[in-house]
């Protein structure tokens, strides 16, 4: 799909040079906590336990019913969730879960070891698990993923909303970098959470003999780094491992934002020089040379903004103290004015519609389609796919059916279809 020599977005240039490509930003939050996880021991052992755990109590409906009485203890209790394969943001909900019922799991699964009646395999497999969330590495890992998940997923729903455009987008990738900064140099806020799950604060490895390797002939320990404690250990090769990971990903396809906004900062970034201005303004000519006029181009531009500034709706709203324009400017509000205006600044409405109409995410459309499964179910097996195309089409398009009349629909078709004959 990306490849720039022989992918998709190189074939469609074939055709259409003024194409962009834009990475999902929605995918791409998904690969980039599927790649801080796999690159991180811990984090692999702590999602396998995950899903160990929702495995154990959901492949038993006596064992499902033992954790759901322990957890409607809490206010508002959470059930354990599946870990998604493919979709890494959805696991905030399993990471909720524990966190919520932490204590509550615990007790379930005491509940089960302390059962005489219960198969040995199953004793077994409960008592592996509770000495696996006993830990106080897994409090750990629960209270580093719970928020990290949270905001990615709580930004991937931003994401995939219509209104969002590639400037809001970049926005929420570059919050995100911002986030995870603070995230990381605050440990000791982890360790807090962590205690109040767990009411631990030794780890594991503590209370093991720690390990020498061997030296062999002429070799010294001159290189060789110990940590002093295991909570620098777990801190190095852990937290910062999996912070670190977040922040890189993000970062690097943030770039790819910013490369593309770049050259539109001309209606956004009041502050440019008049040579940045001109720089940004040729590059936006040379791209989309088909669908603009270059001919006083630069003085449209000029007179464009002056009359901006002079709008009084637009004014109270971006104008500051000392009479310049704020950055933070709505760009459906320029638009707006720019189609009003269209017969005076022709060329700003046609880039600015170009560049809100840059789509920043496709997985909402994605998602839409997968509901096939709902649409033809065992009941419709031997629907036409003329059928199928148009029942999907009405539970893609649920927002527009809602507005409908049903009723006076299925009156009009049942007139229609009627084969009484009048004698």
């Amino acid at each position: 799909m990306a490849g720039k020599y022989s992918g998709l977005q190189a074939r469609i240039k074939q055709y259409g040079a003024s194409a962009v490509f834009i990475p999902c930003a929605n995918h791409s939050l998904n690969l980039v906590a599927n790649f801080a996880a796999e690159n991180c021991k811990n984090a692999v052992h702590y999602f396998n336990f995950l899903q160990k755990l929702y495995n154990f109590f959901s492949s038993s409906t006596h064992r499902w019913k033992i954790l759901t009485e322990c957890l409607k203890m809490n206010e508002t209790p959470v059930f354990l969730k599946r870990c998604s394969a493919t979709r890494w943001s959805a696991r905030a909900d399993a990471v909720l879960a524990i966190k919520v019922g932490f204590k509550n799991i615990k007790e379930a699964l005491s509940k089960i070891c302390d059962d005489k009646d219960e198969k040995l395999a199953t004793l077994d497999e409960a008592n592996a698990l509770l000495k696996q969330i006993t830990k106080h590495e897994t409090a750990l890992m629960t209270a580093i993923w719970n928020p990290l998940l949270q905001r990615i997923n709580a930004t991937s729903k931003s994401l995939q909303t219509v209104e969002c455009e590639l400037l809001k987008g970049a926005a929420l990738m570059n919050s995100l970098v911002k986030f995870i900064d603070h995230f990381r140099a605050d440990f000791a806020n982890v360790e807090e959470g962590a205690k109040e799950l767990s009411d631990l604060s030794s780890f594991v490895s503590e209370e093991k003999r720690v390990r020498k390797r061997k030296l062999f002939h002429e070799e010294t320990r001159e290189n060789e780094h110990q940590f002093c404690t295991a909570r620098d250990e777990f801190i190095v090769n852990s937290f910062y491992v999996i912070c670190d990971n977040f922040k890189a990903q993000i970062t690097q396809r943030a770039e790819k934002y910013e490369s593309i906004l770049e050259p539109f900062k001309v209606f956004y970034d009041w502050n440019l020089s008049l040579e940045n201005r001109k720089k940004y303004l040729n590059i936006l000519l040379e791209i989309y040379k088909n669908d603009i006029d270059a001919n006083n181009l630069q003085d449209e531009l000029d007179q464009f903004l002056i009359f901006l500034k002079d709008n009084t709706e637009l004014s109270e709203a971006c104008v500051d103290d000392n009479k310049e324009m704020n950055v933070k400017v709505e760009l459906r509000t320029i638009y707006t004015i720019a189609k009003d205006m269209s017969c005076t600044f022709p060329n700003m409405e046609t880039l600015l519609k170009i560049f809100l109409t840059i789509p920043i995410s496709n997985a909402s459309g994605e998602r839409s389609f997968s509901v096939l499964k709902r649409v033809k179910n065992y009941l419709r097996n031997s629907m036409g796919e003329s059928k199928l195309n148009s029942l999907a089409m009405l539970y893609i398009e649920q927002d527009l059916m809602d507005e409908l009349d049903t009723e006076k629909i299925m009156e009009e078709f049942a007139r229609k279809k009627s084969r009484r004959k009048h004698l």
